[in-house]
């Protein structure tokens, strides 16, 4: 992918979250990062981490705008450039919106709604076990 200099149309200045195009599409909202110049930059199955324009990136839907914080704009940025220079291939578990926000925020790719899931599985899963073995003994 060719990027023109300067690349200061690509600060980030804002993260936006829309609802899934197909409910249930997915467990949570989709997020992204908006730059100086309008442009997103997110994750989806289809074509991974890449940029693309806000309206296309909303599908019709509403969105919300959480703008960032400017002392955090600048590590932002600079993580923001590397990823749109090696962007990432979408993966559910691994690398999904959540995972690509975050990195470019904070410099950790984590999933705060798989988390989530991850503690709503294990809870489950201890209270059917303790459950089964009630029954047994």
């Amino acid at each position: 992918m060719n990027i023109s200099f300067p690349f200061d149309d690509f600060w980030p200045v804002a993260v936006v979250e829309r609802a899934p195009k197909e409910w249930p599409r997915g467990p949570s909202i989709h997020q992204m990062i908006l730059t100086r110049s309008g442009m997103i930059f997110h994750n989806t199955p289809d074509k991974g981490e890449h940029l693309t324009t806000l309206d296309d990136a909303l599908a019709g839907l509403p969105g919300k705008r959480f703008d960032i914080k400017p002392e955090y704009q600048e590590a932002a940025y600079i993580r923001l450039i590397e990823s749109i220079k090696n962007p990432q291939a979408y993966d559910a578990i691994l690398n999904n919106c959540q995972h690509t926000v975050n990195r470019i925020l904070t410099g950790v790719a984590e999933s705060p709604t798989l988390k989530i899931v991850g503690i709503i599985t294990v809870t489950v899963g201890v209270t059917v076990l303790i459950s089964g073995m009630n029954r047994r003994g």
